[in-house]
């Protein structure tokens, strides 16, 4: 794991302590360190924030691995919640009801001309392309280019009946 170091100070391994200065971190003194590994950046931000908050309420005047692995444990429990409360719902309304076609088609999966009749030509190709990158972008769905001796067949697999 990588580690977030103060002043250079080790442990007595030679390892760097995983601990931050309060005071650098909630008053901003000393703009000479950076965030490493997981807290660089993205949703990881909330669980180094909590990490914060632990340690304050440790009253700890620095922020140890202790309060790390507790910031973890509730920020994995959250998304754990969000993700069964809204199961793969992507807040796109096109994009869910993409998915919920392409887990009922299961194997055979659907062609851009079958997502386009789902929308019954009333949604612009801009948008269904978008919606169906959200799929594979959140890794819900997967898309195969199928050579044809003409112009060659895009067809879309939700994740769990993709092709091997």
């Amino acid at each position: 794991m990588n580690s977030v170091r103060d002043d250079g100070d080790s442990d007595d391994g030679g390892r760097p302590h995983i601990k931050y200065r309060l005071e650098r971190v909630v008053l901003g003194v000393g703009y000479g360190f950076a965030w490493s590994g997981w807290c660089a950046h993205g949703p990881r931000r909330g669980s180094a924030r909590l990490w914060v908050v632990y340690a304050l309420v440790d009253g700890s005047p620095v922020m140890e691995e202790v309060h790390l692995r507790a910031a973890r444990a509730v920020w994995d429990y959250c998304q754990a919640s969000v993700e069964w409360i809204f199961g793969s719902a992507t807040g796109d309304e096109a994009a869910d009801m993409i998915l919920r076609a392409l887990l009922e088609v299961g194997p055979e999966g659907m062609t851009g001309t079958d997502i386009r009749s789902l929308f019954a030509n009333h949604l612009s190709g801009s948008r269904r392309l978008a919606a169906v990158g959200l799929l594979v972008k959140r890794g819900l769905a997967v898309t195969v280019v199928e050579p044809t001796p003409g112009a060659p067949i895009r067809r879309t697999y939700a994740i769990d009946h993709a092709p091997q």
